[in-house]
Order: C-alpha cells, then sequence, then structure tokens
C-alpha cells in the first residue's frame, strides 16, 4: 500500500478568475507550481492531477493525448511511474461540486495510507513545509495519538467574528452564541484561525467513511506570503508581485 499521495484538483471552470489554473506566477502555470511542489517534496508515491481540461493536463505533460479526455470519465491514466492523470467526470467538475466527492472517489480507487490535497490557488509551499508536516504524522502515529486530519491555517487578522453580525427579519444578530455587542478590545479576543488552503493531509481510513477533515484536526499554522490564496483579480496581482 501506498504511504503518501498526492491529489491536485484543477478544474476549468472559475468564476472569480477565468482559466484561473493555467495563470502563471513565476513563469510556471499555478497547476504547474503545484506539482512541482509535489514532485521536489520527495515524500510521494503518486501524484494525481485531477482535472476535466486537456490544457490543464498539457501543463504536466505536453505529450498528453486529446484521447484520454475523449474516453470514459473517471480514468485514471499513468504518465509516468510517479504521475498520474484522473479524467475528472464533468458532474464532478461544476462550480458546486463538493470537493469531498473527489476524494472519496479517489479513496475507492487507490490504495494508500494518507492523502495530501494540494489545491493550485495556493501557490506557494516550501519543502519544508511539506517535510514538517509529514514529520507530525508519523509522530502522532507512533505515540498512538488520535487525528483525523491536518490542515494548515492563519491567524484571522483582519475581522474577527466576534465583529460579524447576521441579518434576519431586518434585526441584527451575533454570529457567536457568546458574543458580548459592545466592541470588546482587539487585543482581548482569542485568536482564531481560517483554512489558507495550502495543505491537507487526509486519511484513506476516514474518507472511505466519507469523513473529509473529521474532528480531531491538527493545525498547521502558516503566516505571510505562503498564505496567499487566489480567488479573485486582486490575489492573482498580488501574487504575482511575490518574487518566490
Amino acid at each position: 500500500m501506498l504511504k503518501n499521495i498526492a491529489l491536485i484538483p484543477a478544474r476549468s471552470g472559475s468564476k472569480g478568475v477565468k482559466n484561473k489554473n493555467l495563470r502563471k506566477i513565476g513563469g510556471k502555470s499555478l497547476v504547474k507550481r503545484t506539482y512541482d511542489h509535489a514532485k521536489k517534496s520527495s515524500i510521494f508515491e503518486k501524484i494525481i492531477v485531477s482535472t476535466d481540461s486537456l490544457k490543464i493536463a498539457q501543463e504536466i505533460n505536453t505529450k498528453i493525448s486529446s484521447e484520454i479526455f475523449e474516453k470514459n470519465f473517471d480514468e485514471l491514466y499513468e504518465l509516468d511511474s510517479l504521475t498520474v492523470v484522473h479524467n475528472r467526470n464533468p458532474m464532478l467538475a461544476q462550480d458546486l461540486s463538493p470537493i469531498r466527492d473527489l476524494l472519496f472517489f479517489i479513496a475507492k480507487n487507490i490504495e494508500f495510507e494518507n492523502l495530501w490535497m494540494l489545491q493550485p490557488t495556493t501557490p506557494f509551499r516550501l519543502k519544508s513545509e511539506f517535510l514538517e508536516i509529514n514529520e507530525t504524522a508519523n509522530i502522532l502515529q507512533e505515540k498512538n495519538i488520535e487525528w483525523s486530519s491536518i490542515v494548515s491555517c492563519r491567524v484571522v487578522s483582519d475581522v474577527h467574528p466576534d465583529r460579524m453580525l447576521r441579518i434576519m427579519d431586518r434585526y441584527a444578530y451575533p454570529i457567536l452564541d457568546s458574543q458580548i455587542l459592545d466592541n470588546t478590545p482587539r487585543q482581548l479576543l482569542e485568536p482564531v484561525f481560517i483554512k489558507d488552503g495550502g495543505f491537507y493531509l487526509l486519511q484513506r481510513k476516514n474518507l472511505l467513511q466519507q469523513i473529509m477533515l473529521g474532528n480531531k484536526i491538527i493545525p498547521y499554522v502558516r503566516s505571510g506570503y505562503k498564505t496567499t490564496n487566489i480567488d479573485s483579480p486582486e490575489d492573482l496581482r498580488k501574487a504575482q508581485k511575490v518574487r518566490r
């Protein structure tokens, strides 16, 4: 059984940034950058690029034939001993298609222990981060510490949930049950974190039970430019200015 595999989900459609996974940073498309990061980490036995687009697949290997995308959906094609292209079913590549359905499909069709989901929209990853997360997973296993997933995140520094409201029937209500609408000083607010999209380390045993993150999530805290997540043209412009 494979120990670690990487999954790079890279569908063709994108509303916020057209052809987002093909947009370039530092001379490389987002999907190629992500693939190269995974390859250079040297911890994966398989790297799977899941896409519904020939153009995206050819970013990984220019010799990929269009025939791959004319055959049956959901086929897995080995390009070499490391790289696999998944001809993703269009039903799993819509704007509102839950990513978990793709993860569950991969878990059913490939035997592995850990799956690392690497989203192309988070273009800055360091080899040291791969190694640190992998070491964390190994230590947890050696010490028999329960964990369901390891997820990268960053501290929320812009808008704290304590400041948020929901509107119902003309009135505004606190998002948090414990929220007191008295403008608590920022320094007294409990730090909260948000997933940054960089790393998701998931276990196959959970995915087979249709559990993605589970309830014992180990955080991997990141900061600075590495947490860049491209959802808008402005995000892309900022990322293109980063010299990494």
